[in-house]
């Protein structure tokens, strides 16, 4: 679970750069990371990233859930075992 609060923070300032820079900016080509983009490479380039941080938040998501479930069926379980032990 501490491991998903890096990838939830991330992702939050990349929506503001895609309609700022890629939609509305003027300014082209954009380099980033070494490398030259165009305004539609660039666009798609980071919704792609944007796509990529939503799987994996949902991954996140989904195997905490998974987790969640797992331990409250092993304490009902626990919990039932102690109820008929007292019985």
């Amino acid at each position: 679970m501490l491991l998903s609060f890096p990838f939830l923070s991330l992702p939050l300032d990349l929506p503001k750069t895609i309609v700022n820079e890629a939609i509305g900016g003027t300014v082209s080509p954009r380099e980033r990371l070494g490398a030259e983009f165009e305004q539609i490479p660039y666009l798609m380039a980071l919704c792609a990233i944007f796509l990529l941080w939503v799987l994996i938040n949902g991954a996140f998501k989904y195997s905490v859930n998974v987790y969640r479930g797992v331990v409250g069926e092993r304490m009902l379980r626990r919990l039932r075992y102690e109820l008929f032990a007292v019985c």
